[in-house]
């Protein structure tokens, strides 16, 4: 990780030569990366990302409901509609957190992230999860496959560690699983504090709008008004974005920038800061 800390990994050895990471107290996790493997093929198995779990406070939830008329009357619901408008609006949201503008060998590429592009891990069988509802989700999710459908942009996961899914079924949903995020190659963390607080604005917006905007600079202007309204505190987050929305120069675009002066390079050498900072 401090060598390489970029979604998309590159120099991957072939097959014969890889070793997978042993776990001698839970073979089933060896067993499992295998299984992607064989699904994904070794490269994007190899595809690394950042999953921030959120969860609403009985508290929280309450205040919003007093104060937006728009926030369901359930808790699992209103979960199901944060995940709909999110993925509805994706390509907007995942501008502020794309940081993989380039392939397995280093080639920019027109996207701002291959690893949340149509070539990632991006599965078909994601697509087919339907968010309208509890029952809906549960349906849809019988009907897909079970490990294909981890590739969603956002999971919504219950209690039980196990069986995700028979969970929600039995006891609720307990946190939403926002995994939109590249790995930021200019953080310590691999993410900075205002994307963590940009993703709990763009949630809680989601949560008491009917509508997002489809474009980023009227995503942060939607998040400002709720966060000033509910005293959320994520002013640094949305500030931060907001000015570079100014500059016009998203992550992907220093990451990009980067590749076209120094190529493969220039990764190693911000690589080999990362450590460094890292290391102090």
């Amino acid at each position: 990780e401090f060598m390489l800390p970029y979604s998309i990994p590159y120099k991957i050895p072939d097959e014969a030569h890889f070793r997978y990471n042993p776990y001698p107290y839970r073979p089933d996790y060896e067993e499992y990366e295998r299984l992607l493997t064989k699904i994904y093929g070794l490269k994007k198995n190899c595809i690394s990302g950042i999953h921030i779990n959120f969860s609403f406070s009985n508290e929280m939830f309450d205040k919003m409901r007093k104060i937006y008329s728009s926030v369901p009357d359930d808790k699992d619901e209103t979960y199901f509609k944060c995940a709909r408008l999110i993925l509805k609006n994706k390509t907007a949201v995942q501008h502020f957190f794309d940081a993989s503008p380039s392939d397995f060998d280093g080639n920019i590429i027109e996207e701002n992230s291959f690893r949340n592009s149509k070539n990632g891990i991006r599965s078909e069988n994601a697509k087919k999860l339907d968010y309208s509802s509890k029952d809906a989700y549960l349906k849809s999710v019988k009907n897909t496959e079970k490990y294909d459908r981890l590739a969603a942009l956002i999971r919504l996961k219950s209690t039980v560690k196990e069986n995700l899914d028979a969970g929600i079924e039995e006891r609720g949903i307990a946190r939403l699983e926002f995994r939109l995020c590249d790995i930021n190659p200019f953080d310590i963390c691999g993410i900075s504090i205002y994307e963590i607080e940009l993703s709990a604005a763009i949630i809680f917006t989601s949560m008491v709008k009917d509508e997002l905007p489809d474009n980023p600079s009227d995503i942060l202007l939607e998040c400002s008004e709720v966060n000033k309204t509910l005293k959320l505190g994520f002013e640094r987050g949305i500030k931060h974005f907001m000015e570079r929305e100014k500059t016009g120069k998203s992550i992907s675009d220093e990451v990009r920038t980067l590749l076209e002066k120094d190529g493969y390079k220039g990764l190693i050498n911000l690589a080999v800061q990362y450590g460094k900072n890292c290391s102090e």
